[in-house]
């Protein structure tokens, strides 16, 4: 299943992508991989999925000598504790929700303690909802600001978690904030909208679902 599934995935971000002017190359599918046991995902991973993205500290401590994290980019993606930034700093490739100066500085801290770089992404709260974490689209600017300032943390680009069934226009509204800072990488889009996305120009796209299948995410 999971192999077929990757298939359709990729064949959609080659058409999105083929749209918007792009190969499918300029696109990363980060598979997310939220309560899914390791022998599936290593399963995706010898299907071909590069990148894996989890969104809780103890799963992701829980199932980290369990995958092949010599093959994978392995990126952390929920919400992020400052008190927890200790646990994941030297297992994940890149955090890739960062909504906070705070945030940002623990683990600039956490990293300088470990002489290690890590790649970031900038959590925007496009929607302006008030469930979900991330930075106003106004204050983005100052924030990138601040953080590359941070000797560890290098700063790729932003990422949001759109509202469901949301105007279309707030991927292209995040593409301008990326291309007003520089900023290449663009985490936009999941498994119910990431073929829009693409087409408004994400560089990055979280699927679990259309993947994995449907999970019990009552955690």
């Amino acid at each position: 299943m999971i192999r077929d599934n990757l298939k359709e995935i990729k064949d959609k971000i080659k058409k999105a992508a083929e749209k918007s002017g792009r190969s499918e190359n300029d696109v990363t599918l980060v598979a997310v991989s939220k309560t899914v046991e390791p022998s599936r995902i290593n399963e995706a991973i010898d299907c071909g999925v590069t990148d894996i993205g989890e969104n809780y500290v103890q799963e992701l401590i829980e199932k980290y000598n369990n995958i092949k994290r010599d093959k994978i980019n392995l990126h952390f993606i929920g919400h992020l504790q400052r008190n927890k930034v200790k646990y994941i700093v030297d297992k994940v490739d890149s955090i890739d929700s960062v909504d906070s100066y705070e945030l940002a500085f623990e683990i600039d801290k956490r990293c300088k303690a470990k002489n290690i770089t890590m790649d970031v992404l900038v959590q925007v709260n496009i929607g302006e909802e008030q469930s979900k974490s991330g930075v106003s689209a106004q204050s983005v600017s100052e924030l990138v600001g601040k953080i590359r300032e941070l000797d560890n943390l290098n700063v790729k680009g932003l990422m949001c978690i759109p509202p469901v069934s949301c105007d279309e226009k707030l991927f292209g509204e995040m593409k301008k904030i990326a291309d007003s800072l520089g900023l290449k990488a663009l985490s936009m889009g999941m498994s119910g909208d990431f073929e829009t996305a693409i087409e408004y120009g994400s560089t990055c796209v979280r699927i679990g679902t259309s993947l994995f299948g449907e999970r019990n995410y009552n955690k």
